[in-house]
């Protein structure tokens, strides 16, 4: 048992280090990229409602906690149902509030309608 338990804390820290280092890249990229915050990197990301909800929901958590960073902006193109769906899913129904949920991770949205044309 004391084995399982030092390799489970071993784990563990290997796993807080690659995080710890991965966030470090991004922040050093960021003022790279942005010439220390001067200048904005855009990233557009679309059809992450397309995808499973762990995937999707997995998506979204690395943005808010990995990838927000200075000068990072971030277009998401989703259907903002698809996404409560999957948060739902994850969670079960009335577990967690949907749009509490995405107001956390996104800051602004804006809605499009769909155009409508004639054929």
């Amino acid at each position: 048992m004391k084995e399982l338990l030092a390799q489970y804390e071993e784990e563990q820290f290997q796993t807080r280090e690659v995080r710890t280092r991965l966030r470090d890249y991004f922040q050093q990229l960021a003022r790279t990229a942005t010439a220390g915050g001067t200048r904005r990197l855009i990233f557009f990301i679309d059809d992450l409602d397309r995808r499973s909800a762990e995937t999707t929901l997995s998506m979204m958590e690395a943005l808010k906690l990995y990838l927000n960073l200075p000068g990072f902006v971030y277009f998401l193109g989703v259907d903002r149902s698809a996404l409560e769906r999957s948060i739902s899913h994850r969670y079960g129904d009335g577990a967690v509030a949907e749009i509490q949920y995405l107001d956390k991770i996104v800051h602004f949205r804006s809605l499009f309608r769909r155009p409508h044309r004639k054929l």
